[in-house]
């Protein structure tokens, strides 16, 4: 198990830089955007997000965040071993 949570730590890691390189793409069309969006996921045992829902939306920019789900639910994560529970993240992207 320790190595699982080794190789989830890493993954999430690179891909959520992925996510926060994809989320400024899907904001750059909007000059001047600020504030934060954080994010609920749920990582299913096929190494797949199986939720990603806002958490708290401090941005108001319902497009933007769309974006930014449909970056996220393309993300693929290690697979995990389906008799351990599933892996629930909560993560904040910002805008400066």
């Amino acid at each position: 198990m320790r190595g699982c949570k080794g190789k989830l730590t890493q993954a999430a890691k690179e891909h959520f830089t992925k996510l926060y390189s994809e989320a400024a793409k899907c904001g750059a069309a909007k000059p001047g955007l600020k504030g934060q969006i954080t994010f609920h996921s749920t990582l299913e045992d096929g190494g797949g997000l199986s939720e990603f829902s806002v958490f708290e939306d401090k941005l108001g920019a319902p497009d933007v965040v769309a974006c930014i789900q449909t970056v996220a639910l393309s993300l693929e994560f290690p697979k995990v071993d389906p008799k351990t529970p599933c892996v629930q993240l909560v993560h904040p992207l910002t805008f400066p």
